[in-house]
């Protein structure tokens, strides 16, 4: 009784309890760490606990992680408020993991029992007798099954957790574990924690002003929510790992929308028919293939470069090359062929082919007819003096003639034109066969009617005779590629041509005067120029 009092007499109470709340925040700053703190183990706290023990080491690895990231992104030239956000997001995964895989290891130092807590003595004027009385009669833990005494000490009993002892000392009351169930490193915390609560319970049946009944609940709860809590923190180390496996092993993927400002998972519905992204189009054609960007005159310039292997056997590398917009659209702007810009009838060969050959190769029932560039023979080269396109575009001359035949003989694409001197249906259709059948004195070997067929729009197309004049009007559209126009891309050009008998009886095309100047062409010896250089490379070359 006696050493007791004496025990209680020569210390005074140090002890200063973390709930998280500001008030016992203010206290950890003041302190060393947690010394001279008893923390609460609740809901609230525990991911608090581990935050404030590793607030700096989490800032380091977070800001590392965000600078390596930003270093990594501007060195692929993806420089952008988007990319920048995605990355900010991104970083945080990096100290989450790292908080999470260190939660252990942080209770483990936070709640062992033989860390300073500061000193908790009995109150004043209170025996070693009467505490151990209040102690037992407001204990209630349902895992302590028995409680001992001796002249100063009190001991806790739990089959699931192990033997604990509070002693009154003269530095204090004193927490510590006499035995635990098993000696597995990895349910230490689990005895810790555990007595932990039996301490927290103990000081606020002597100081109720310290620790509430509520807060002993609280710690009951979240102590014995632990187990599942280790097993929640395995799950989230699982998923954090897996979406970072799954973000390096597309890290591909996801430089090549950071290099390509976003246009490589962007779709071009303007100039291809496929339901598919630029990136799909482009590497389901191309080898070797590269996204990148550059300034040039404030203007962001987008490229895209792959090889493919012409019938030859030779390697040609296509680049192209896209205009960014300030508003985040785009447009493609030209291509080149080993380091050669295409003309507009070429370009549009090459789109064509990268389009059909995607749409054969993802069609159902397609595989034999485009299965591999070496089995279809679809590789596109365009070199500054040829084009080649995949041989589903390819059209003999005489297939051309039977078709155009065929179609003439169930639905003609020219009428004969109103006049007060029109000739009989048909003479007309004879003579317009006859100019059909016709060809331009430079390209003896193709017909006026197999090119003009081939690259005019079949919606508006027609041929008719004018019997006044003598002459052959065709008139219809074509489409070609305007990168002006900006998403528009396709532009529409009206074309009116009259074929005319000259002095060597021979049917020449000039442009129709009763319509305004074309707009791509003021001669009309370079429009058939054109005009034949396009079926010549899209059709006969290619056939």
């Amino acid at each position: 009784m006696e050493d007791a009092e004496k025990k209680t007499a020569t210390a005074q109470n140090t002890m200063q309890v973390w709930d998280g709340s500001a008030a016992s925040k203010e206290k950890r700053k003041a302190s060393q760490g947690w010394e001279g703190l008893h923390v609460l183990f609740t809901e609230k706290t525990q991911i608090q606990i581990v935050l404030e023990s590793m607030k700096k080491k989490l800032l380091i690895s977070y800001g590392a992680t965000l600078a390596f990231l930003v270093f990594f992104t501007v060195m692929l030239g993806g420089a952008g408020i988007l990319n920048f956000v995605k990355l900010i997001l991104l970083s945080a995964a990096v100290p989450l993991l790292y908080g999470t895989l260190s939660s252990e290891s942080t209770y483990s130092k936070v709640f062992d029992p033989a860390r300073d807590q500061g000193t908790i003595v009995l109150p004043e004027g209170m025996a070693w007798e009467n505490a151990v009385d209040i102690i037992r009669r407001g204990f209630a833990e349902r895992e302590v099954e028995q409680i001992t005494d001796t002249v100063d000490t009190v001991v806790f009993h739990s089959k699931k957790y192990g033997v604990y002892q509070i002693q009154n000392t003269q530095e204090g009351l004193k927490l510590s574990i006499l035995s635990q169930p098993s000696k597995q490193e990895k349910l230490k915390n689990r005895y810790y924690l555990f007595g932990n609560m039996i301490y927290s319970q103990v000081i606020s049946l002597l100081y109720p002003s310290m620790i509430s009944a509520a807060q002993v609940e609280e710690e009951k709860k979240a102590v014995h929510g632990y187990t599942k809590r280790q097993k929640l923190t395995k799950l989230v180390v699982i998923l954090i790992t897996a979406a970072a496996a799954v973000w390096f092993a597309f890290g591909s993927s996801n430089a090549d929308a950071i290099r390509s400002c976003g246009i490589s998972e962007s779709k071009l519905s303007s100039v291809f028919s496929a339901d598919a992204t630029l990136d799909e189009i482009f590497d389901n054609y191309f080898d070797d293939s590269k996204w990148d960007n550059y300034k040039e005159d404030s203007q962001t310039i987008v490229t895209y470069s792959g090889d493919t292997v012409g019938s030859d056997g030779a390697t040609n590398r296509f680049t192209f090359y896209f205009k960014l917009n300030a508003d985040d659209t785009f447009q493609l702007d030209h291509v080149t062929c080993n380091g050669e810009e295409l003309d507009w009838l070429q370009e549009l060969i090459m789109l064509n082919a990268l389009d059909e050959y995607y749409v054969g190769t993802h069609t159902k029932g397609a595989a034999a007819a485009s299965s591999t560039p070496e089995q279809s023979e679809s590789v596109a080269v365009v070199s500054s003096s040829a084009v080649e396109v995949p041989e589903s575009q390819a059209v003999s001359e005489s297939q051309a003639v039977s078709e155009a035949e065929s179609e003439a003989a169930s639905e003609p694409i020219w009428s004969e034109a109103d006049s007060g001197n029109a000739v009989a249906d048909e003479d007309a259709d004879e003579i317009i066969q006859e100019v059909w059948y016709s060809s331009y004195p430079e390209y003896p070997d193709i017909w006026y009617g197999s090119a003009l067929d081939y690259f005019m729009e079949s919606e508006g197309y027609s041929w008719t005779y004018d019997a006044q004049n003598n002459v052959v009007n065709v008139d219809g559209s074509y489409i070609t590629l305007d990168y002006r126009l900006g998403d528009g891309d396709y532009a529409l050009h009206e074309l009116h041509l009259t074929f005319y008998k000259d002095k060597y009886d021979r049917w020449m095309p000039r442009f129709n005067t009763a319509y305004p100047a074309n707009d791509e062409y003021t001669d009309v010896r370079d429009f058939m120029d054109a005009l034949y250089g396009f079926y010549q490379q899209s059709v006969v070359d290619a056939g």
